[in-house]
């Protein structure tokens, strides 16, 4: 079976803000990632992704290099599937799969929506997105924020939900999940993450 990588990271946006539904205790939690986040530049980490697409009833699992560079700056480099990429710097994007190059701007209302809302997502401002609700909990070692989004011309993305960990110790994300109309969906997990250092910018080469 095919390995497909997930086509969408992101950065900026330009969504109109929807009412949201979020608790008292919720919106404290967010206020805390949201300032760890802060002071985080730039993240170096590697990543598994496990897609799980309900035609084939089960998970692929593909890896690789991650980099990002704040505000809107990503690259991810696959070493399995070996030579894909998904990149992003500021409005452009590329993504190659399977050899086949391709290459997208803003002007795309997906692309364009799905930057934003994993962008809010990576920098822990996910009030950001046009999220209906948002939800938090907490582990001994992680705040786990989900977000439930709805279609229309807020949310071009097909993405309805969300759910990101962050880890405590420093307000990072570890792991992300976006799940589609369809219930294609994808978790992200980070490991070995390194924060706030030099990343040559050769990386983000179109």
């Amino acid at each position: 079976m095919k390995r497909l990588p997930f086509i969408a990271l992101a950065w900026l946006g330009g969504l109109c803000a929807q009412a949201q539904a979020i608790s008292e205790a919720d919106a404290a939690i967010l206020d805390q990632i949201q300032a760890a986040n802060a002071t985080c530049t730039t993240i170096a980490a590697h990543f598994t992704q496990d897609k799980f697409m309900p035609i084939f009833e089960e998970s692929i699992r593909s890896e690789g290099t991650y980099h990002y560079s704040k505000p809107d700056k990503l690259s991810m480099a696959y070493t399995d599937p070996a030579g894909d990429l998904m990149l992003i710097n500021g409005d452009d994007f590329v993504m190659i799969a399977a050899g086949r190059r391709q290459v997208t701007t803003a002007k795309n209302a997906k692309m364009r929506d799905m930057r934003t809302i994993l962008s809010a997502c990576m920098e822990g401002d996910m009030r950001r997105m046009p999220a209906t609700e948002i939800t938090c909990k907490e582990t001994a070692s992680q705040y786990v924020v989900t977000a439930t989004l709805s279609a229309g011309k807020d949310n071009k993305s097909n993405i309805t939900r969300v759910a990101a960990h962050y880890d405590k110790a420093d307000g990072s994300i570890a792991t992300l999940y976006t799940e589609e109309a369809d219930g294609t969906s994808n978790t992200y997990t980070l490991t070995g993450k390194r924060l706030n250092e030099t990343i040559d910018e050769t990386i983000f080469d179109m």
